[in-house]
């Protein structure tokens, strides 16, 4: 009897043990869920304010764009209006020039951030000297008094106009070269030792193609020799003396405006100078026309990240010339009052 007993005495202590295991565990539960909810409304708290501060920011992007859209309109407004006022003058003053709003964009610049900022400019075609230049902003400001104080002589002093010095004379500018396009030579055959000779488009600011440059940029060996055979890995050039040349062959398909006084350069990877050739074509007659000038380099030690520039990078070659219109008599315009 009394082992009887005992025996339900234990047996009631263990179901009451695991009773309070089962809350504890029950308990635990509850405390865990009510810890990860409070967790994802923190989360979700904090993702709402995030989702927030985005809107705000885009709302805030949008808004400096919206702006910066508006102003730059209107200073082309209000520049118009002035290269009207200036172009009237002209008028008055029977004198052969004409001006128009220009507007780029650094192509290079363009192709990092298609956001680069417009360059505004003033084109002037004179046609009394053939020549066309491009003034800022500031310069034509300038201009723009001299040109009045000028047209105020005219009318009151009767100030003859016909023989003004040119250093004197607003609507003249020497004549300077004008940036045609660029061109881009891809440098991976460098990688391999080899050489290729390439008909490359030359590309304007505004993404119009204005000819063609022939370039090649030569690896040679210590002779100046090309080389005979290729790495099977670029990765074999690490740690070797590096010469090539860099030929600059012609120039082809230029438009007949923009042909005088051409000249090309480019930036060595090697030294980071400036390399230019001579000016061709001053007389502005040919279209199409040999250049053939060679510009030796060397890289006492190719490390892997002169290689890896060498398989993903570019030459940038720029060309220049003088931008010129036909010389021609003024042609007859109703006169305009200022």
């Amino acid at each position: 009897m009394n082992l009887q007993l005992k025996e339900y005495e234990e047996k009631i202590n263990e179901m009451k043990n695991q009773n309070e295991e089962k809350n504890k565990i029950e308990k635990e539960k509850n405390v865990r869920e009510l810890l990860l909810k409070n967790k994802l409304k923190r989360l979700q708290s904090q993702k709402n304010v995030r989702n927030k501060l985005f809107q705000s920011e885009v709302i805030k992007e949008e808004s400096h764009s919206l702006n910066n859209a508006e102003k730059l309109e209107n200073k082309l407004i209000n520049l118009v209006k002035k290269i009207n006022k200036f172009k009237a003058i002209i008028d008055d003053l029977k004198r052969n020039v004409d001006l128009d709003l220009f507007l780029s964009k650094n192509l290079i610049d363009h192709y990092n951030d298609p956001n680069t900022p417009i360059n505004i400019f003033i084109r002037v075609n004179n046609y009394e000297e053939g020549n066309v230049y491009y003034w800022t902003q500031n310069i034509f400001n300038d201009r723009f008094d001299a040109l009045k104080e000028l047209y105020n002589k005219f009318l009151e002093e009767n100030y003859d106009i016909t023989h003004i010095p040119k250093e004197e004379d607003p609507l003249y500018d020497k004549p300077q070269q004008s940036l045609l396009g660029y061109a881009f030579f891809k440098l991976e055959p460098l990688a391999y030792l080899m050489n290729n000779p390439v008909n490359i488009p030359i590309t304007s600011t505004n993404g119009d193609n204005e000819g063609v440059l022939t370039v090649d940029v030569i690896p040679v060996d210590e002779k100046g020799n090309l080389f005979d055979e290729i790495p099977e890995d670029p990765e074999d050039l690490v740690g070797e003396n590096f010469k090539f040349i860099v030929d600059i062959k012609e120039v082809k398909d230029l438009p007949d405006y923009f042909c005088k006084g051409v000249q090309v350069e480019y930036t060595s990877f090697s030294d980071n100078k400036n390399y230019k050739t001579k000016k061709y074509n001053e007389e502005g007659k040919e279209t199409s026309f040999i250049i053939g000038e060679k510009f030796e380099h060397e890289i006492g030690y190719l490390t892997e990240e002169d290689v890896d520039f060498f398989l993903k990078d570019k030459i940038c070659f720029k060309i220049y010339a003088y931008e010129t219109v036909e010389i021609k008599e003024k042609e007859y315009r109703i006169k305009m009052k200022y």
